[in-house]
């Protein structure tokens, strides 16, 4: 289920996400969804600074932070520098919606050592074990940058709630119901 919450100071838009939810689709589509929440993520941060008048924010480029992990196994070190790009954009963020940020460092060495960690392949013993480790590293590294991210979108505030699941609710008011009551009303 995802629902859209929509700040109560500006039009920018962050997607509340179950976190465990989005890193088992990551599995489930071996990896597909993890670009591309990977790059909503970024763009969501990316609205969220432009609307608050950070320009750093608003000049980062989602596009290339969803390239970089998704050519991460052959190009090394662009992963690296896209998890720390992201995190410090989290931190960005978070200053902003709340006057304080949680420390990344943790949070960058867990992606940072799970990719590396995930590209061991093949081979006997503890090798296969290692890379399925940094996978499952990384996946601890999604939940939790998601659960940081519905934190901000929380406290901001959630004048529109969409989800594609909930019943739609109608309103009884307006010229339309109010008019079609009034003719049944006098007929």
């Amino acid at each position: 289920m995802t629902r859209q919450a929509v700040t109560t100071q500006s039009s920018a838009a962050g997607k509340i996400r179950r976190p465990w939810k989005a890193a088992l689709l990551s599995v489930t589509t071996l990896g597909i969804y993890w670009v591309v929440w990977y790059y909503q993520i970024n763009r969501e941060m990316r609205d969220y600074g432009a609307s608050r008048g950070d320009t750093d924010l608003a000049e980062s480029r989602p596009i290339l932070s969803a390239l970089a992990v998704l050519f991460g196994p052959i190009l090394l070190v662009s992963p690296i520098v896209s998890f720390a790009g992201t995190v410090q954009r989290l931190q960005r963020v978070e200053t902003q919606a709340s006057a304080h940020s949680r420390r990344g460092g943790s949070l960058i060495a867990l992606l940072v050592l799970g990719h590396l960690m995930s590209l061991v392949r093949g081979g006997q013993g503890l090798l296969p074990v290692v890379g399925l480790a940094g996978f499952a590293m990384c996946l601890i590294g999604c939940a939790v940058i998601q659960a940081r991210l519905n934190s901000i979108w929380r406290e901001q505030g959630t004048n529109v709630v969409a989800s594609p699941t909930a019943p739609a609710v109608f309103s009884l008011q307006g010229p339309l119901v109010d008019g079609a009551m009034r003719g049944q009303l006098a007929g």
